[in-house]
């Protein structure tokens, strides 16, 4: 807000969160739709936040404020309308997922990169639409995009399961 900060509360009213000073007062505010991110805009910055307020990422576009900001309803894309007149768009991306030595991250909007950390293996994972959500657990990878959803074995990156949606 004006006092150049942001501050993240629980349903209880007591204050989890608040951020050091910023540069400039903070003039946007928007949570994603699974409550799991919320963004912040202010003059020339744009960031990303996890539910308890630590930052994520953080951008400095040459936009002027940041009047109001939206996402997408499945919570993978986030526009910013500017002072400048801009409209800034953007994937979030580097979303993970950790289940015993596995580590999932999407590293573009229809990628995957899976990770062993014991033996350090290796897989990419390509799907024709963006991904939506993905979940680790259990030895499987289920990962949902706008048309599909695949549900992978981790012994087995090979040959998913695949249905329509």
């Amino acid at each position: 807000g004006e006092d150049r900060k942001y501050k993240v509360w629980d349903a209880f009213g007591s204050l989890l969160y608040a951020s050091a000073l910023h540069d400039h007062p903070i003039s946007a505010v928007a949570w994603a739709p699974d409550g799991s991110l919320f963004a912040v805009g202010s003059y020339n910055t744009l960031r990303v936040c996890d539910r308890i307020g630590w930052s994520r990422c953080m951008e400095k576009p040459a936009s002027g404020s940041i009047y109001s900001l939206a996402w997408t309803d499945d919570g993978t894309q986030l526009a910013a309308a500017c002072a400048t007149g801009a409209v800034l768009h953007t994937y979030i991306l580097q979303r993970r997922v950790v289940w015993g030595a596995y580590e999932c991250t999407l590293v573009a909007p229809n990628t995957l990169d899976v990770r062993n950390c014991v033996t350090s293996g290796r897989e990419t994972l390509d799907f024709r639409d963006h991904v939506v959500q993905m979940n680790l657990s259990h030895g499987h990878l289920v990962v949902a995009t706008m048309t599909q959803c695949f549900i992978y074995a981790v012994e087995n990156w090979r040959t998913p399961v695949v249905f329509g949606l």
